[in-house]
Formats: C-alpha cells, structure tokens, sequence
C-alpha cells in the first residue's frame, strides 16, 4: 500500500525507506539466483569475481572475496569449494607466494552471473514501468548524493558530531533498529551474512 510523504523526512525514516528498497531489489536478485542453483552468497562470490574485471583475470584472493562480500574465510572457502565443483570457479596457487591461492571465475560461470544479472533487470524494468518517467534515474542519482555526503561524515557517537551532523544521523538510524546496511545501497555486491 503506498504511503503519504511525511513533510520532512526524520534520518530514520530515510535509512529504513533504504533498506526497504534494498532488500526487495535483493529479493528478485535471490529469486534467480535460486533458480539456478545458487545461494545469495554463491551468487555475491561469482559476482564479486565477475567485478574484478578482465584485467585480473576475472579472479581474486580469497581474504579479497571475504571481505568483499562480507564472509568468514571458512564460509569463502566452503563457497569457493561448491563453485569449483560447479565448474563456476576454478582454484590457482599463487606463484608468487607458495602459501596463497586465487580463485577465478570460469567462462560458465561468467554466463551465470550475466543471466542472473540480466533476468532481475528484466524484472525490475517490469516493476518500475509504471512509475514516472525519469523517476528511476533521479532517485539513483540522489542516493549517490546522500551515500557521498555520510560517506564522508565522522564515525557515529564521535565528539565532533552535532545537530547537524550526518554522523549523528547516522547514530538516529542506528537508535531505530535500521541496519547500517542501508548506507551502502548503492554499492555491490550486497552484503551477505557471515556462515
């Protein structure tokens, strides 16, 4: 049911409306990721790799992809593993270094990534075809303006904020039970909880 604009948007309901979007845009991404077989931390992993671009191989350490996509090292390892087995993923010793390792993404895997990528475009493009013209667009432009300006902002509870600080808005999402989460709406992958 849509909900009547308050008059002045309180920072909490700013970072709950956040997550709110969030989490619905992670829904449809989960749904084709389950369709193929693959978990939201499958897929964050794949996609993590597939976002290191060309240029690296399409491959990464995996301490990298763990704290990318926020995971332990077991949970990276035991993801890495049912990837390879997959044939999503293939596993390289590091020449440079005996004890370390990469992990890199396959050409299948990179088909996986783009079909789950592009089946949630497509459904989101269905969703949002009813809103206005142009709506989309200026609403991911002021997100990036928002996560910029408390980006940029002390961290929550330091001395230097004040009434007007972003930090203490931050501190106000927080005070309401919003996952901190929701600053990060515009970046990817998602973060995905620790296994």
């Amino acid at each position: 049911m849509a909900q009547t604009p308050t008059a002045r948007c309180t920072p909490a309901h700013l970072a709950a409306q956040a997550t709110r979007l969030a989490a619905a845009m992670d829904a449809v991404t989960d749904t084709e990721a389950a369709q193929r077989g693959l978990t939201r931390a499958d897929f964050e992993v794949l996609a993590a790799l597939r976002g290191a671009g060309a240029e690296r191989g399409y491959r990464l350490r995996p301490g990298e992809l763990a704290e990318r996509c926020h995971l332990s090292s077991g949970g990276t390892s035991n993801i890495i593993r049912r990837m390879a087995e997959s044939g999503y993923v293939v596993r390289e010793a590091d020449l440079h270094d005996g004890r370390g390792s990469w992990a890199q993404l396959t050409e299948e895997g990179r088909r996986v990534v783009d079909a789950v990528r592009r089946a949630a475009d497509a459904v989101y493009d269905q969703l949002l075809r009813p809103l206005p013209s142009g709506a989309v667009d200026a609403l991911s432009g002021l997100i990036s303006l928002v996560a910029a300006a408390l980006e940029q902002a002390p961290a929550a509870g330091s001395s230097a904020a004040g009434p007007g600080s972003t930090a203490g808005a931050a501190g106000a999402a927080g005070a309401a039970g919003v996952p901190a989460r929701a600053r990060r709406i515009v970046r990817a992958p998602r973060p995905a909880p620790k296994r």
